[in-house]
């Protein structure tokens, strides 16, 4: 019972009317963020960066992606400006070859963006394909004729 006086005077405090107890942590969430993390990850930046300018745990940031529309788009869009960023970053170094190193900027795009090596072999053993291959994420749904035969 000393719990239940305590939580409503903190209520009361707090200027809450609800007589239910365990009334849940307001969220932190902003529409203003939508904005701030399209501009962030414009920058090359991850979601989780983003997490960490703000002051809030990346677990938080997934439940505003959840519980908010507008929020999930802006991270969408923002995943789009970051590859951007990224793919900028990897013509330029190519191209002009100054202060470029290809193997942190592989493994910057490879972890932020699915990209990942990939080896062909065919069945001959004769020719080897050996690239770098876009792995786009699993669509919502399986359509079934897209399964193998069993």
């Amino acid at each position: 019972m000393l719990l239940y006086s305590q939580n409503q005077t903190l209520m009361k405090k707090n200027g809450r009317t609800s007589s239910n107890p365990h009334v849940g942590r307001p969220t932190d969430y902003d529409p203003k963020y939508c904005e701030e993390i399209i501009t962030h990850m414009a920058e090359g930046l991850s979601k989780e960066a983003f997490a960490g300018s703000i002051g809030v745990s990346k677990q938080t940031l997934y439940d505003w992606m959840k519980a908010h529309e507008e929020f999930l788009d802006a991270v969408h869009i923002g995943e789009m400006k970051s590859l951007l960023w990224w793919e900028r970053r990897g013509i330029k170094g190519m191209s002009e070859g100054k202060d470029f190193s290809p193997i942190p900027w592989k493994f910057g795009i490879a972890n932020r963006h699915g990209w990942k090596d990939k080896s062909d072999v065919t069945s001959d053993d004769k020719q080897v394909v050996a690239g770098f291959v876009y792995n786009a994420p699993k669509q919502e749904e399986d359509h079934e004729e897209n399964l193998p035969d069993d």
